[in-house]
């Protein structure tokens, strides 16, 4: 538990250097290129380009959507969540153990910098998520966006993600192979979270059970609860319950191991 406070503790006092550091991440990451920062939405239009062509033109469309929805309105609602967290995620697992030679000359702390990719993300995210709003309006189907069901959404997408970045930088200081190990978890994931393809369970109750224990399921599902109204049929309720606490559970144990082997980290440079 104070491990866990100690966290927020620095979140809180460092917030402004969080702030910076990822404006100076996003600016070193593409200075270099003549188009800058528009291929963090270019790289993320042409991959939906492609899942559009191949599941939405060559594939039948019974299959992968919800039939009084537009196809690609329906696959935005879920991959532009998708490409904010699974960015994040690869980004933050690696977060600490690249950047421990900053931390030996700058004396800062480590809690940090798993959270700078949030921040770093946020950008695209939000224009790619007004440009859905955007084909809505155009296409006479925003009547049944729920701001308050998207801000939720955000809320536990935002907060996952912090909890799950901390636990997952502070294993790969430790055990570089965890790197890998995500990196091919979030292709399996793109699939198994609903992102493309709509997920059926109509003839498996069991594996439907077992699906949804997937915290990310629960937020894509979220984030197409809120843009299009879609009901899933289960409770918010128990479905919120659940997710809390696996959340919960995440940012305790990713705290402990954190403060557990701050002060060893430099030794794995």
């Amino acid at each position: 538990m104070r491990a866990s406070f100690n966290v927020l503790k620095v979140h809180f006092l460092y917030f402004r250097i969080i702030l910076r550091l990822a404006q100076y991440d996003r600016k070193a990451t593409y200075h270099l290129y003549r188009l800058g920062f528009w291929w963090e939405l270019l790289s993320p239009l042409i991959q939906v380009l492609v899942y559009y062509l191949i599941f939405g033109v060559f594939v039948a469309r019974e299959s992968i959507g919800v039939s009084d929805i537009p196809y690609i309105s329906w696959l935005l609602g879920g991959i532009i969540p998708w490409f904010f967290i699974s960015a994040t995620v690869i980004q933050g697992a690696k977060s600490i153990h690249t950047q421990l030679p900053l931390v030996v000359r700058t004396n800062f702390s480590t809690t940090i910098l798993p959270s700078i990719a949030l921040v770093r993300n946020l950008p695209a995210f939000v224009i790619m998520s007004l440009l859905l709003c955007l084909i809505l309006t155009v296409t006479g189907t925003s009547s049944a966006v729920n701001g308050w069901r998207l801000s939720y959404a955000f809320f536990e997408m935002w907060l996952f993600l912090g909890a799950i970045n901390l636990l997952n930088a502070s294993i790969t200081v430790r055990f570089r192979d965890y790197q890998l190990m995500i990196n091919a978890s979030m292709r399996l994931l793109l699939f198994l979270s609903g992102v493309i393809i709509q997920l059926d369970f109509s003839q498996h109750q069991l594996l439907a059970k077992l699906m949804h224990l997937n915290p990310l399921l629960h937020i894509i599902e979220g984030f197409r609860s809120g843009w299009f109204g879609i009901d899933n049929g289960r409770s918010l309720i128990v479905d919120s319950c659940y997710f809390w606490s696996i959340t919960l559970i995440i940012f305790a144990c990713g705290a402990y191991i954190h403060q557990r082997y701050q002060k060893e980290y430099v030794n794995y440079m």
